[in-house]
């Protein structure tokens, strides 16, 4: 069964109200798991990143992040990060990065020309010209996947104060991300 992400986080929010109701209200450490909740979360994300973007072992994960290997190889499963991994997608900033760095390259090359025949042939002004377009488009609009980032971290936030309003704010935000597919 395929869920989308916010039904993922929909059921994440539900498990973590379920976890923050039946937990000991002083500490909810116990001996089989010595990591609070959100310390457990924070790790989680850092081994979803080691995993997928620095494309570490579970078993190299395990070691960075002090979970029991289990424990890893459970996220892994669980979140489809063997897929995020193969998939995984450059970054806003490093895309940035690299078409700057085409522009100046490009840039550079019609400067080195002979003094009068420093300009753009008609190959290298339609490039110069979709790299613009392009840094220009890139600058404007916010991805998807970073749209999806913000509304999970302010699902979970509003989630932790009020899990109804949260509850509520997830179906809003599910509608919101369909208009960008």
């Amino acid at each position: 069964m395929h869920l989308s992400i916010i039904e993922q986080l929909r059921l994440k929010n539900a498990r973590l109200k379920a976890i923050d109701e039946t937990a000991p209200q002083k500490n909810n450490r116990n001996h089989m798991n010595p990591h609070t909740n959100d310390e457990l979360a924070k790790l989680k994300e850092y081994a979803k990143i080691l995993f997928t973007r620095d494309r570490l072992t579970m078993e190299q994960v395990s070691v960075k992040t002090g979970v029991h290997a289990n424990t890893v190889s459970h996220w892994v499963a669980e979140g489809g990060w063997k897929k995020l991994q193969r998939n995984f997608v450059i970054t806003r900033e490093e895309q940035m990065a690299n078409m700057l760095d085409e522009l100046i390259q490009l840039n550079a090359s019609i400067r080195e020309k002979p003094e009068g025949k420093q300009f753009a042939d008609s190959k290298e002004s339609v490039i110069r010209n979709k790299l613009i377009q392009n840094i220009k488009d890139l600058e404007g609009d916010a991805s998807l996947s970073q749209t999806v980032d913000v509304c999970k971290a302010l699902s979970n936030f509003v989630n932790r104060i009020d899990h109804e309003k949260a509850v509520e704010m997830v179906n809003w935000m599910d509608e919101y991300i369909k208009t960008f597919l």
